[in-house]
């Protein structure tokens, strides 16, 4: 493909002054972000944020990070710093209680919803949804305003301590727009009212809460823990039976990852600023920003897309899965499918593709220049890739800018957990893409009762040179393997001769190369005519000197 040179080759440039050429640059190579606050110094990459505190250094999610420069100070670093160190703290004494959970956040929005909460009581700054607007444990303020009006809150009980219960108790007895989240009270998990005031209107197993020790990282598993999540509300509210249907339904979900979502409150959009697309000013671009994945989960592949300015997502299942199920065969559908995507909108916008995949961002880049010249021969994806170097090829003939930016994968950035998701869709999608078989001679095998087909890669040669391995050999009969199976008079009398030293070095060595014919052998010189008989004078020697009966008919017989 053609290259032209650019006057600025930073990414941060690019994406925020985007060329008006055609052009196609590819950014394998993770970027590092200075997010120091005041006198706090920080580091994020691959959406980490390393900090650096008096206590020692701190790692954190970056999301999270960018939201908590915003909210635990206004202005005093210092005060920043101090509150840094102390919710750590809290939230591994957290962590280490056996009832506590960080409740996953698609729960905490939905029950959001159901008073409108503004207010969030529990837990730490390092765990709390940049959706609430206000957040606190008790009379302790956390970040938001303070209001002199009960807002509507949002409490996980377990996130609090004794002192800060009773601290709530007043305005709970006093006001009926709260909900709160808690385990069962009650022995042997029976259902008990954590106070008078307050009615069950939901009661579930389902996956409700985060694994411990997410917030470290941003990862979105979630996770039931064996344990049962109640909600309850004032005795003095009613809900609505569908309110109540909706609690149950996202109670008793059993969903593998949390659920991204995109908010509208500023908080959230200072969240999604410390992400590692946000970091880079992907929300600002003016053009076409499609998140690509691929997945292949038993020789199934999806190849699945999300475009961020129309808020939608596309996906096909890939064909020739027993010809060449790989990752990287979907990462290639994925990408190819946001092309042909942008190609049929014909809206003329520069384009950035975000993928997680370091592999098909590495084999795309030998194709960006005029003075390579790659080939397609030996490609088991040749079919796609033959299909996106035509659509990149139009894409710079008609003076359209397309970036490929490697992202970190499950890391909490929005764009690619809501990509993630598309996952299961394209792996059972009836739309099935790039099908034509290369009728490629195809191998079939069973292992514990489950049947596999492959052509000839490198996993069938070893099942092949394993089948062959386990073959029945036929039994020798030649002299040499006559002697070593004999029981008694073969191999031990080899380990007693080897070990004794006074036996000449190059006697020994004789016998080895004998048995491994790389030296004639006593009873192949007597084949040939050469000696009379089977004799060894050397190890002759060695018998009648050890007193071994019979020599002729053990060693010397090789």
């Amino acid at each position: 493909m053609k290259y032209r040179d650019l006057e600025n080759e930073d990414i941060f440039e690019i994406i925020k002054n985007s060329p008006e050429l055609g052009v196609v640059r590819i950014f394998e190579k993770l970027e590092f972000w200075d997010t120091t606050a005041g006198l706090i110094k920080a580091v994020t990459t691959q959406g980490i944020a390393r900090i650096h505190l008096p206590s020692g250094p701190l790692g954190l999610d970056g999301a999270q990070w960018h939201l908590l420069k915003h909210t635990l100070t206004n202005s005093d670093t210092s005060a920043l710093g101090i509150n840094l160190q102390n919710e750590p703290r809290r939230q591994l004494r957290l962590d280490k209680d056996k009832k506590h959970r960080s409740f996953a956040w698609k729960i905490l929005w939905t029950v959001k919803e159901v008073f409108q909460a503004t207010k969030y009581q529990g837990d730490t700054a390092r765990t709390i949804p940049p959706f609430f607007k206000n957040a606190g444990r008790g009379n302790e303020r956390i970040w938001g305003e303070e209001l002199s009006t009960p807002q509507p809150t949002v409490m996980n009980w377990f996130g609090l301590d004794d002192k800060e219960k009773l601290d709530l108790f007043p305005t709970l007895a006093a006001t009926d727009n709260w909900i709160l989240l808690t385990q069962p009270l009650g022995a042997r998990n029976k259902t008990q009212p954590p106070f008078r005031e307050a009615q069950l209107v939901a009661r579930a197993d389902g996956k409700c809460s985060r694994h411990k020790g997410w917030w470290r990282e941003g990862k979105d598993e979630l996770a039931a823990h064996s344990m049962t999540t109640e909600v309850w509300i004032s005795t003095r509210r009613k809900i609505p039976e569908t309110t109540r249907t909706a609690i149950q339904e996202a109670l008793e979900a059993d969903n593998t990852k949390e659920t991204p979502s995109f908010g509208l409150e500023d908080l959230e959009d200072i969240h999604r600023a410390g992400t590692e697309a946000g970091l880079l000013g992907i929300y600002n671009f003016p053009g076409a920003v499609y998140s690509i994945d691929g997945s292949n989960d038993k020789g199934v592949m999806g190849a699945n897309f999300y475009r961020l300015d129309e808020n939608r997502g596309g996906c096909c299942q890939l064909g020739r899965g027993e010809e060449d199920n790989s990752s990287n065969r979907a990462e290639l559908g994925a990408a190819c499918l946001a092309l042909e995507d942008a190609k049929r909108k014909q809206d003329r916008k520069p384009e950035i593709l975000l993928s997680d995949s370091a592999c098909f961002l590495s084999s795309s880049q030998k194709w960006i220049g005029e003075e390579k010249s790659p080939s397609m021969w030996g490609d088991l994806d040749a079919d796609i890739m033959r299909d996106i170097v035509q659509l990149l090829r139009e894409r710079i003939e008609q003076g359209l800018l397309t970036v490929f930016i490697k992202i970190k994968a499950h890391r909490g950035d929005l764009l690619n957990e809501l990509v993630d998701r598309w996952a299961d869709e394209g792996r059972q999608s009836e739309n099935i893409g790039w099908s034509l078989p290369t009728n490629r001679p195809i191998f079939s095998w069973t292992d514990n009762g489950t049947t596999h087909r492959s052509p000839m890669i490198p996993m069938v040669k070893k099942r092949i040179d394993f089948q062959v391995a386990r073959q029945q050999l036929k039994t020798p009969t030649w002299s040499t393997a006559n002697f070593l199976i004999r029981e008694d008079n073969s191999r031990d009398l080899l380990g007693k001769f080897h070990q004794d030293r006074s036996v000449w070095i190059r006697a020994r060595r004789r016998v080895l190369q004998c048995l491994s014919y790389q030296f004639h052998c006593a009873l192949q010189l007597k084949k040939w005519g050469i000696h009379k008989d089977v004799k060894w004078r050397l190890c002759e020697k060695y018998y009648k000197e050890k007193k071994i009966s019979d020599p002729s008919d053990s060693v010397e017989s090789v």
